[in-house]
This record gives C-alpha cells, sequence and structure tokens, in this order.
C-alpha cells in the first residue's frame, strides 16, 4: 500500500528545494511579458469557445473543446468535433513574440491552415513601464487573437 503522507512530504520538500523566481522578477523579464499575454490569449479563446459552443449546441453540432497537454507551458491545443485539431504555439521573440496557430484536418490529418500573430511587449513612450494594455496597440490584441482561432477553428480555414 502507498503511504501518500510521506508522498506529499517529498512533494513538498522537493518544491521547496526548487527554485521558484518572485512575480518581481518575472515582471523584468521580457518573456514573462509574453507569457502574461498568451495567457490572456488563452483566457480569450475559453471565453469565445463557450460563446461559439452555446451557438453550434443549438444547431446540434459538435463543439470545440480544449486537450489538455501538461507540461508544455506557452502551447494550446483545441479540437472541433472528431476531425479538426488547432495547435496554438508561443514563441517569445526579443521584445514581443509570435503566435502560431496551425489547423489540421482530414482527410490526412495534415496541416491545412496556418496563421501568424505578432505582438511587441515593449514599453511605449509615455506609459508606464508593464502595461500590456498600452503595449497592445503595437500589433495584435488577446481578444481579437481569440475571435480569429476560434472562427478559423469552426470554418476549417484562416482568413
Amino acid at each position: 500500500m502507498v503511504n501518500y503522507g510521506e508522498l506529499a512530504d517529498r512533494a513538498q520538500a522537493l518544491q521547496q528545494q526548487a527554485e521558484i523566481p518572485s512575480a518581481a522578477e518575472n515582471i523584468k523579464k521580457p518573456e514573462s511579458d509574453a507569457q502574461l499575454f498568451f495567457e490572456r490569449v488563452k483566457q480569450h479563446i475559453v471565453e469565445e469557445m463557450s460563446k461559439a459552443n452555446a451557438e453550434l449546441a443549438k444547431r446540434r453540432v459538435e463543439g470545440i473543446e480544449r486537450v489538455f497537454s501538461p507540461g508544455f507551458h506557452g502551447k494550446l491545443c483545441l479540437t472541433f468535433g472528431s476531425s479538426l485539431f488547432c495547435s496554438v504555439d508561443l514563441q517569445t521573440l526579443g521584445e514581443g513574440g509570435r503566435i502560431t496557430a496551425i489547423i489540421n484536418g482530414p482527410p490526412n490529418g495534415y496541416e491545412i491552415s496556418r496563421k501568424e500573430f505578432l505582438f511587441r511587449c515593449a514599453p511605449q513612450e509615455n506609459s508606464a513601464p508593464f502595461d500590456l494594455s498600452a503595449r497592445e496597440a503595437a500589433g495584435a490584441t488577446p481578444d481579437g487573437i481569440a475571435i480569429e482561432i476560434v472562427s478559423g477553428l469552426i470554418q476549417g480555414r484562416f482568413n
């Protein structure tokens, strides 16, 4: 029989040994801004999925579901029905990043469509140093990216 209390103590010790940077240290890194931006995109995608799934359910069409892939930061996977798969990846680039959405589907599961969204996280003049809302104007916005990804997945291709 497994002693989960002992395993929990070991896990706690491992977590305490790991150097976890504080939030203040993360804010200073450009990749943390890109990751924060990507987290906002993911949040908007979930909101758009719920809106789309409500309409799809009214028409008795299979909905969009999220496929959880643990251990992958900067990645989101979605399916539409049993035939379309969309992977959304974050790539940090200097003072910003690139979010790439790829739709794979029938007849052979190969790539059908791809779209890239560029964004900058560099501070604009006359803005607070870490005010993401001011910086989103320099490229794509999280809600705009989410709308394009969800609508593109339903259409089976990006415009």
